[in-house]
């Protein structure tokens, strides 16, 4: 993939988080006007921003257009960056915004598992959540949204199974749960967060012929810290 390729795709996706961040501005601004309450669980027309570091788990999968073979995805483990808009006291949008790089393989009978190269995607994820207060401090929730998961800077694995590799972009559906816990008195909480992301992509080479077709499907595991505004 070229290089202006993959900066047109991080200029689209960049776009994208933009715009809904402008309407969760919008939303904020045309929110009536509080006084700033520093106690308690996050409440209608607050954001809360948190930072998390996350384990990125997809899945090893079963290829179509490959015989006997087997997609392995490696893991990895990056921070994020995600805002959410409480709507009402218990419902809220969180949009999320984070990058990972993973190694990729596929595990041919009986030649064992040989190299295909490194990709990196950047997924934004929207996701409508509901939060039930339990106590003064502990909020669970659990979320369902929508995810745009963009592949670039492909890099195929010199004497890999191709000389070139291509993902394609595409949608999928994302479900999670997690909690807040707020800590004390403070805007500040403490966040575990799981989500399931259905995702599934092409792989094809140079001459865009299909090597197989892959369901990442990947779980994604999530702690840090958020603050309140």
């Amino acid at each position: 993939m070229s290089k202006t390729n993959v900066k047109n795709k991080i200029v689209r996706a960049l776009a994208a988080v933009g715009m809904s961040a402008l309407g969760l501005a919008a939303g904020i601004a045309a929110a009536p006007a509080m006084a700033q309450d520093t106690d308690g669980l996050p409440q209608a027309g607050d954001v809360v921003v948190r930072v998390r570091a996350l384990y990125v788990s997809p899945k090893d999968d079963k290829t179509i257009g490959v015989t006997d073979a087997q997609a392995l995805v490696k893991d990895d483990v990056v921070p994020e960056v995600d805002f959410s808009y409480f709507l009402t006291d218990n419902l809220a949008l969180e949009l999320i915004a984070a990058t990972t790089r993973h190694n990729v393989q596929v595990n041919l009978l009986p030649l064992g598992r040989v190299p295909v190269g490194k990709v990196s995607l950047l997924p934004p994820t929207l996701l409508l959540q509901y939060h039930l207060p339990v106590g003064e401090h502990f909020k669970p929730y659990a979320g369902i949204g929508v995810n745009y998961t963009i592949f670039y800077d492909s890099k195929a694995a010199p004497g890999g199974l191709a000389s070139e590799t291509h993902y394609k972009d595409g949608f999928g559906w994302a479900a999670q749960i997690g909690f807040d816990y707020q800590l004390g008195d403070s805007p500040w909480m403490f966040n575990v967060d799981a989500k399931k992301v259905f995702l599934n992509t092409t792989l094809r080479g140079a001459d865009r012929a299909q090597i197989a077709k892959v369901d990442l499907d990947p779980w994604i595991f999530g702690a840090g810290f958020g603050y309140r505004f």
